[in-house]
């Protein structure tokens, strides 16, 4: 059950690095141009709690806290989740090279 939940982990990482890369690389206008609206509001008229997660990201990204909070009072929090699991993530991932490499140096990459 352990390796079910590391591999989970590993994935939904992989998933989180990607977001927070586009965000930090994909111009913000271009990105919010091209995001749907949330499917909650179009059916029900209310926002649901997800609603401007990515106004916020955005804005965070741009440095604007204060817009960031506006547009949804939860996005700097979970934006700081991802962004501590992100270095987790990052320096298990190091590891595990070092590791690995270290295991060939010394044993010349020969399974014993």
């Amino acid at each position: 059950m352990l390796n079910a939940i590391k591999s989970a982990w590993l994935f939904y990482s992989l998933l989180i690095m990607a977001v927070l890369v586009i965000f930090f690389s994909m111009n913000n206008e271009l990105l919010l141009n091209k995001t749907p609206l949330c499917s909650y509001i179009t059916e029900n008229h209310t926002e649901c709690i997800a609603c401007g997660m990515t106004r916020g990201f955005a804005a965070i990204t741009s440095g604007d806290f204060k817009r960031a909070s506006t547009a949804n009072g939860n996005s700097l929090f979970i934006f700081v989740l991802f962004a501590v699991n992100t270095m987790i993530f990052l320096v298990y991932g190091i590891k595990k090279l070092i590791s690995k490499g270290s295991y060939y140096f010394q044993y010349g990459g020969n399974k014993l």
